[in-house]
């Protein structure tokens, strides 16, 4: 059987979590019924995200491997600027210029708000008074 026709049978069988198992998983998750535990290699981004959900730790899920390992060493939430360009830094923007319903926008929505008050997107400060 191939990947695709494992993955129609769990599909059949209404079992879930099975997108991203390769086929070795997929063969002993029908065979079984469990999901199989995935291993997670120490210090891998996975793992450091594992660590910080059992410590319950808040969060963690956008932080680089630095940041974790930061975070599980101090236990304090490093502060980490939004890559340029991302939604989460064109919604910091839009905060700093004060648009409204920036938190409900997509992407795009985001660019032609900011375009609309007058925001250039390079440099991130005001071209014109809106």
């Amino acid at each position: 059987m191939t990947v695709t026709e494992l993955r129609e049978a769990c599909k059949a069988k209404k079992l879930k979590g099975y997108s991203s198992m390769n086929k070795a998983q997929l063969i002993a998750y029908l065979e079984s019924g469990e999901r199989p535990v995935v291993e997670v290699k120490s210090g891998s981004v996975a793992a450091l995200k594992a660590e910080c959900k059992a410590k319950s730790l808040p969060g963690y899920s956008k932080l680089t491997k630095p940041a974790l390992e930061s975070y599980l060493a101090t236990g304090e939430k490093p502060t980490v600027e939004p890559k340029w360009g991302s939604v989460d830094w064109l919604r910091a923007l839009a905060k700093k210029h004060s648009i409204k319903g920036y938190s409900k926008l997509r992407k795009g929505e985001l660019e032609e708000a900011l375009d609309k008050a007058g925001v250039d997107l390079a440099s991130g400060r005001m071209l014109r008074a809106a």
